[in-house]
C-alpha cells in the first residue's frame, strides 16, 4: 500500500468521488493524500481532512483515511 499521494488532475477534474473510493482500498491506514483542485473536494466518509488551505485559485486538501467511520 502506498504512503503518500499526491493527485493533481486538471482542475475541470470530476470524478473525485470515484477516484477516492478506489483510492482508499490502496494506500496505507495511515497513509497521507494530498489534492490539489480549484475547488474544495468532497471527500466523503472514507477520508478524514486533516487540513484544508486555499491560496488563490488553488485547494490543497490533506486526507487520510478513516480508519474508524463508525
Amino acid at each position: 500500500p502506498w504512503d503518500l499521494v499526491l493527485l493533481d488532475p486538471p482542475y475541470d477534474f470530476k470524478g473525485w468521488s470515484e477516484l477516492l473510493d478506489l483510492l482508499v482500498s490502496l494506500v496505507a491506514k495511515d497513509a497521507m493524500v494530498v489534492v490539489e483542485s480549484d475547488h474544495e473536494v468532497d471527500s466523503g466518509a472514507q477520508w478524514h481532512v486533516d487540513s484544508h488551505r486555499r491560496a488563490a485559485g488553488t485547494v490543497v486538501t490533506m486526507l487520510r483515511p478513516d480508519n474508524d467511520p463508525g
